[in-house]
């Protein structure tokens, strides 16, 4: 009880203590949005209100319909394309013989949001609704139309990628699952014969291959052109199995532009056509995808929800399809389109600006100084109360009343002689984001028009501004010094100016060509102080830059990565080589700085070989072996906070990190390879704050190994499965993955974290660049706040709220495990004689 009594009364860093509030407050606005998103309702269309009486007489007839439909969802399918002759010839000729439109998508136009909102009738584009969809369980769509089909003894088949299986999987008679790469007139041809089946009446076929080369080549280029013309001759094979009395649905969950993005503030409408017996011909109507639910509720004489989105398209259908939903008068009711509005109460609206107010205050603190600590019983009783409330649901009535008290103390012990000169520039940042919020779409849009090599003229503009306004703040340092500060500075400032520009003027393009500058000015300027630079300082800045060099022409969309020719794909002798050189490269670095004799470099470089062998998959092992892993992994990850660390941690450590992420990642070169090179641009950058004496230096390592951790959560996550990645976790335990939901996210936690955790181990544990460090990145994610606020308070569509919001949590987790890793990194290094005794005692 005295351990723990006195474990207790431990004191915490002011520092510490206020990034815990950082975090408290951005989830508790984090989880505030989605749950707007999430819940969004309009208002109940009239003609709901109106039939309720004949809705349960629907519902309660059991008696089914004759004829059979075939769904022929074609992924990524362009309107326009759609009714081209040219393009899709074989399809356009049906447009006389159906009803067909223009469709809106969702309001995220994501692929497992659009399908829900077609076949539930309700749109739910958000984060957390997103891996609720994928959790039988806890999905909301019980009542959809898949379901309500299998209620009514219709049995239906499927073949899909994951996404049909994972979502309806209870409602789906027969199911195949396949990987990409698949060749389609198998996919055809598989689905044609579930359709033949005795007693099966629904069969979907999901085509992947216009999604796939669209994002990677664009949809004016030959790839997805003859993709898109392969989908239209195999649907020959589809309507020769058609007999009189079945329905053809040809389905495009989103559509696509010239340039392969189908997301993130682009207008990119589908098609859809249904020809059947109970659908007028050559009927043009164009819907929202939400109106699917009407003509397949229709189709089947099925009952609607009671809080179906869509329209009611009547004189779309025969009159024998719509005499059992009512007179005409029912019929020509309409939803007033100026309740469709979203509105926010009055409680909303005072809780954001609670938040906006909070972000100024922590902004404020972060800029300050606090010398101060206060006992780990008040911060660990805080959080554990504001837990209580996040859970038990009174985030709206009672926001982050749990940690107030500790807010009112660090603002009491605030010490600082410039208050109000920091003051100041915390309003100043928090209105600088608010105004970005509400302009950034129409911004945003205009720089996708500018021709790239223009982008990286205005990096090199912000880079010479800078220098020049260092250079005259700072007229007693070098050019090259003055220089190297201005380019810290310009890269620090894009996660102001470029957050959050995914695919121009953004930071994922940002951070390669500001981290290759640095790189080189740094070294120039170490040997400028040092008048050498050895062979091995040599060889990590050579392999840094020619790795970085590899990333700066990544093209993103929806933060998926496709390799360019000198990325490492998934095969090939040469990427393998390439890929093993530069992890080889990262364990020569760490044996260099943590070995002390020739047999500690040998255990480095053996760690080395096992990882490559175990981290690429050149042996497998059962998925059990990698379940019992991460647990081992975990428990590295926070053991050196409190136990002591011995010197065979560290490389033990990383070799079983990189083994699973390599699981986790699918053995892909690829993959690996970009977390390793991030992971030596760390070290490299560490390497060169150790050496350097002066604290400005450190300033701007700390600063440019931001930016790593930000290319990290890029590279983890551009290996996602979807929101939750809960591949690897269902091939685990797939009997308990149900049961076992809260393990398979945190695995989906660890898994994109665990790379910067790594490059942490392998950077500069100087104190006075930890807490510039922690301090930076404080600031950044105080400073995301506002602006994803104002774009969820402007609404509208919701793509670019929830990327937002996803770079702002993933922000989170940097500083989270960064946070965690400066207690484990410095007790290995203060262990070993690595950090001097000053900042020891400190």
């Amino acid at each position: 009880m005295k351990s723990i009594s006195g474990f207790l009364k431990k004191e915490v860093s002011s520092l510490n203590v206020l990034i815990l509030i950082t975090l408290m407050l951005t989830l508790s606005a984090a989880l505030f949005m989605d749950s707007g998103l999430r819940n969004r309702k309009l208002p109940v269309h009239p003609y709901i209100e109106k039939s309720e009486n004949i809705q349960k007489d629907i519902a309660q007839n059991h008696e089914k319909e004759n004829g059979r439909l075939f769904i022929y969802f074609i992924d990524c399918l362009r309107y326009d394309y759609a009714i081209a002759h040219d393009k899709m010839p074989y399809l356009s000729s049906l447009l006389k013989e159906s009803t067909w439109g223009k469709v809106t998508p969702c309001l995220s136009n994501m692929t497992v949001h659009c399908v829900e909102s077609a076949f539930s009738g309700r749109d739910r584009s958000s984060l957390l609704s997103f891996s609720e969809d994928f959790h039988p369980r806890k999905s909301q769509h019980k009542g959809n139309w898949f379901f309500l089909m299998a209620n009514a003894g219709y049995k239906i088949s499927a073949v899909s990628d994951y996404v049909i299986p994972a979502l309806y999987k209870d409602a789906l008679t027969r199911s195949h699952v396949y990987k990409k790469g698949s060749k389609m007139k198998e996919l055809v041809e598989k689905s044609i014969e579930y359709f033949n089946e005795k007693g099966n009446t629904v069969s979907i076929v999901h085509l992947l291959g216009p999604h796939d080369l669209g994002q990677a080549h664009g949809t004016v280029t030959a790839p997805y052109l003859n993709s898109l013309r392969e989908t239209d001759d195999l649907l020959k094979l589809v309507t020769a199995q058609l007999r009189p009395e079945d329905t053809l649905l040809v389905f495009g969950d989103h559509g696509i532009d010239d340039k392969g993005k189908h997301t993130y503030n682009t207008d990119t409408p589908t098609f859809y056509l249904y020809r059947g017996r109970k659908f007028r011909k050559n009927h043009k109507q164009d819907i929202n995808i939400l109106s699917h639910g009407f003509f397949l509720s229709t189709l089947y004489n099925l009952h609607f929800h009671p809080d179906y989105q869509g329209e009611f398209y009547w004189d779309a259908i025969t009159e024998n399809a719509s005499s059992k939903y009512g007179d005409e008068a029912l019929k020509q009711l309409k939803r007033d389109k100026n309740s469709t509005k979203v509105k926010f109460s009055a409680s909303d609206i005072t809780l954001m600006i609670f938040f906006v107010v909070t972000t100024v205050i922590l902004i404020w603190l972060y800029l300050g100084k606090m010398d101060f600590t206060m006992p780990l019983w008040l911060v660990l009783s805080s959080f554990i109360l504001f837990s209580g409330f996040m859970l038990s649901g009174f985030i709206r009535t009672m926001p982050l009343v749990s940690f107030i008290l500790i807010f009112i103390s660090l603002i009491k012990n605030f010490k600082t002689e410039k208050k109000l000169l920091y003051l100041g520039l915390s309003v100043l940042i928090t209105v600088f984001m608010i105004l970005k919020g509400a302009f950034y779409t129409t911004v945003d849009i205009a720089i996708h028009e500018i021709r790239i090599y223009w982008i990286y003229g205005f990096y090199v503009f912000e880079i010479l501004l800078s220098f020049f306004i260092v250079k005259t703040l700072r007229p007693g340092k070098s050019n090259i010094e003055n220089f190297l500060t201005g380019a810290a500075i310009s890269s620090l400032m894009g996660f102001v100016f470029h957050y959050s520009a995914l695919y121009h003027y953004g930071i994922i393009r940002a951070i390669p060509f500001f981290l290759i500058v640095s790189i080189i000015s740094s070294g120039i300027l170490f040997y400028l102080k040092n008048h050498r630079v050895n062979l091995f300082e040599g060889l990590i800045i050579f392999i840094s830059v020619a790795f970085l060099t590899t990333q700066i022409s990544m093209f993103v969309e929806n933060f998926r990565i496709f390799y360019f020719p000198y990325v490492p794909g998934k095969s090939g002798l040469i990427n393998l080589v390439w890929s093993l050189s530069v992890s080889l490269i990262l364990f020569y670095a760490l044996a260099q700085k943590y070995s002390r004799s020739g047999k500690e470099k040998l255990v480095w470089i053996f760690g080395w070989a096992v990882t490559a062998v175990l981290g690429w998959g050149l042996i497998k092992f059962p998925p059990l072996f990698y379940a019992a892993l991460l647990p081992v992994v975990v428990g590295g990850l926070f053991y050196g906070i409190f136990m002591k660390i011995p010197r065979w941690f560290l490389p033990f450590f990383i070799v079983i990190t990189g083994v699973e992420l390599g699981y986790m990642y699918e053995f892909s070169y690829g993959s690996l390879y970009q977390l390793y090179g991030f992971i030596l641009t760390a070290f490299t950058m560490g390497y060169f704050a150790e050496k350097s004496e002066s604290l400005p230096r450190r300033t701007i390592v700390s600063s440019s190994f931001i930016l790593v951790s930000m290319m990290l959560i890029v590279t983890g996550f551009g290996f996602r499965t979807c929101g939750i990645d809960f591949k690897f976790a269902v091939r685990w335990l797939p009997e308990l993955f149900e049961k076992l939901w809260a393990f398979v996210t945190l695995t989906a936690f660890f898994k994109y974290y665990l790379g910067i955790q790594l490059a942490f181990l392998t950077y500069s544990f100087s104190l006075s660049a930890i807490k510039i460090l922690l301090k930076i990145t404080g600031i950044i994610v105080s400073g995301m706040l506002p602006f994803v606020l104002v774009l969820y308070f402007k609404g509208g569509r919701a793509t670019l709220i929830i990327d937002s919001l996803e770079e702002f949590l993933y922000m989170q987790g940097i500083l989270l495990f960064m946070t965690a890793a400066v207690y484990g990194g410095r007790k290995f290094l203060s262990s070993n004689n690595s950090v001097v005794n000053s900042e020891r005692n400190n």
